[in-house]
């Protein structure tokens, strides 16, 4: 099955994706996605978060800007393709060539490269500040 991006990445109905923010396990989101969970690892890619919503929830900058370097912090999460219908649904992505609000492009591990899936990014940090922790809720790195 071909998806976003030409990338074929779907094997068994799964797909791997990366959350750095509300849809985390344990966070808000998280129930959007829950049923559709069947394993969760820890991970980082590269980018750095934003403050989307006076702290609401983030977004990752995957393009980094001037001075933007290293990698964020989240879960790498082995979901049923329904999931990501759903995560779609929330991230407002309707598609390549759609106007969205995040996009969602296929990314690596910044520490095991061979992990790779998924993603939901913005590709300029939209006049929004740093939130300057490589995690979030942040917290000091």
């Amino acid at each position: 099955m071909m998806v976003a991006g030409g990338r074929e990445n779907v094997m068994n109905d799964e797909a791997w994706l990366f959350v750095y923010g509300t849809l985390q396990p344990g966070m808000s989101n998280y129930g959007v996605i829950e049923a559709w969970v069947r394993e969760a690892a820890r991970g980082r890619v590269r980018g750095s978060l934003v403050d989307a919503a006076a702290g609401l929830y983030p977004a990752l900058v995957i393009f980094p800007e001037a001075g933007d370097s290293g990698a964020v912090s989240g879960w790498w999460l082995r979901i049923g393709i329904g999931g990501l219908a759903e995560t779609d649904r929330l991230e407002e992505y309707g598609g390549p060539e759609e106007s969205n609000d995040y996009e969602r492009i296929w990314t690596a591990d910044a520490d095991a490269p061979s992990r790779q899936g998924w993603v939901y990014v913005w590709p300029t940090r939209r006049g929004c500040p740093a939130i300057g922790s490589s995690k979030w809720p942040p917290s000091p790195d």
